[in-house]
């Protein structure tokens, strides 16, 4: 991406206020000065990533990702700084390791890791890694729950935004509707993870936790792992909410 599509970038979420929540095409291309085809491209490659939605009429409006990515700018330190205890306390629990991360684009990004106490481990990734969300079980249950048809999101686009993602419509709606996602060997073959949705006190899916552990004991102890991740994920949401309160 060249520096002049970044500043058109800005230019164009610029437009959009309180005042003046919906751009047509013709208004879009007047106010950044360029061709209206150059427009209608930024337009519709923006409008992919959820970030603008066309609202009709050839009009568009600030997309439900938007709100999204600002409930990562506003928690993502607090989501931090208060999953440490969560964290370790899961992995006590379980022997295994735990992890927290979040979407940035199109990735799953790693915001801690609290290694297990087992004499072969799985290594947790380190802050700061980056892969590929629809291959990692927190990543998968970020992306579905970002591809949650409501009010600013249509069926189709939903589709859409998980056909970006790599992931399948179905495994989406069973993600959100067992409230789970695994990793089966997506990352490595000797690797298992299981993770959960955290959500914060408006009830957005701002992180995802997750256990990390060998397949093995993963078949072991599956159900046990799976009940652990998703109660550790609403503690670490009510400890959200209770400070955004």
């Amino acid at each position: 991406m060249g520096l002049k599509t970044i500043e058109r970038l800005g230019d164009l979420f610029a437009l959009f206020t309180v005042a003046r929540p919906e751009w047509s095409l013709a208004e879009v291309a007047r106010e950044l000065e360029v061709p209206r085809s150059t427009a209608h491209g930024l337009l519709v490659s923006v409008a992919a990533t959820g970030l603008i939605d066309p609202v009709g009429q050839g009009r568009y409006r600030l997309g439900p990702r938007i709100t999204e990515l600002n409930a990562v700018r506003m928690r993502r330190r607090d989501v931090h700084e208060l999953a440490g205890e969560v964290l370790h306390a899961l992995t006590a629990e379980t022997g295994e390791t735990s992890n927290l991360g979040v979407l940035a684009g199109s990735a799953l990004l790693y915001l801690d890791s609290v290694p297990g106490r087992h004499h072969v481990n799985v290594t947790g990734a380190r802050p700061g890694t980056r892969l590929a969300a629809d291959r990692t079980a927190m990543g998968k249950v970020l992306l579905s729950h970002r591809a949650e048809p409501r009010a600013a999101l249509t069926e189709e686009r939903a589709a859409e935004v998980l056909a970006g993602a790599g992931l399948r419509r179905t495994e989406a709606e069973a993600i959100r509707r067992d409230g789970v996602a695994y990793d089966l060997g997506g990352v490595s073959p000797e690797i298992r993870c299981v993770a959960a949705p955290v959500r914060d006190e408006a009830g957005t899916v701002v992180a995802a936790l997750s256990i990390s552990t060998t397949a093995t004991r993963f078949a072991q102890h599956h159900d046990q792992l799976t009940h652990r991740v998703r109660e550790a994920a609403a503690v670490l949401g009510e400890r959200l909410r209770s400070d955004g309160a």
